[in-house]
């Protein structure tokens, strides 16, 4: 009897197994573009298959009903069965996110690169009281500029800046005082607060910036479309370009990152030297 057990829960788990790395084929037959899921009608005839946006990492374009696609078969935590590592028939990848991580991954293996640093000649001085004076007056001015440098790269905006903050945040106060939403806005504000990312449908990463007119403005960027930008910190600045929707509290940014079907403008956010779309 005991053997019996072992050999049924040996199948079974053989069984879960097999079924969680099956490749499968079928055709998109709904999907629900505002929650971002839909359901598989596969060829081998069984019930349908759960699917969700992010099974379909780096596609061109959003699925369509009729659709054919290709997955992978896994069992959630539910025991339940659902599409992963799909892929649109004849649509192409963009390596979007693929090529950060790249990029990101390349960075941190790369050796550090020893500087060279040219030894100073000193001019030999007849008095030790003047080859301290000019050794002095050396590290005084060597801090000096570096200081300000500092000073120049963290306070004083480029022109590019400046143009961007004057004409994109009367742009944004114009728009936040008519009531107008679905227009292309760019400007650039400060983080005053990061948000828990919205995790209902196609997840968004949160947070809050202040513009240069004193208002404020909530940015929601797709995390399943562009990548996250996971350095965001409060006080740091960040660039933005995107589509504006209004509200009371100051409006709501979207559309922050490529689109894939190709219908709509693309957006970007620019943080740190990087460009998130």
């Amino acid at each position: 009897m005991a053997v019996m057990l072992s050999v049924g829960i040996y199948l079974s788990l053989e069984t879960a197994i097999n079924l969680s790395m099956e490749k499968s084929k079928g055709k998109l037959v709904r999907w629900l573009d505002n929650k971002g899921f839909g359901f598989i009608k596969p060829e081998n005839g069984k019930g349908d298959i759960f699917i969700h946006i992010s099974a379909l990492k780096g596609m061109r374009r959003k699925p369509i009903v009729g659709d054919v696609i290709h997955f992978e078969i896994s069992l959630d935590a539910n025991g339940k069965t659902r599409a992963v590592n799909a892929r649109i028939e004849g649509v192409e990848q963009v390596l979007t996110l693929e090529r950060l991580r790249h990029k990101r991954k390349k960075d941190h293996s790369a050796p550090l690169k020893k500087r060279s640093y040219r030894k100073s000649v000193t001019v030999k001085k007849p008095l030790k009281s003047y080859k301290l004076i000019s050794v002095l007056i050396a590290v005084f001015i060597g801090f000096a500029l570096n200081t300000f440098q500092n000073n120049a790269v963290n306070f004083i905006p480029s022109d590019e800046q400046k143009s961007i903050d004057s004409g994109d945040s009367q742009q944004l106060t114009r728009a936040f005082e008519n009531q107008q939403s679905d227009i292309q806005v760019r400007g650039m504000g400060i983080v005053i607060r990061t948000l828990s990312d919205d995790t209902q449908g196609s997840q968004h990463q949160r947070f809050i910036v202040k513009l240069a007119s004193g208002k404020t403005l909530l940015i929601a960027h797709n995390i399943d479309l562009a990548p996250r930008i996971n350095s965001l910190r409060e006080g740091d600045s960040i660039e933005f370009y995107g589509e504006y929707e209004w509200n009371s509290k100051g409006g709501v940014l979207h559309w922050t990152h490529h689109d894939p079907r190709g219908n709509h403008e693309n957006g970007w956010l620019k943080h740190d030297g990087s460009t998130y779309q």
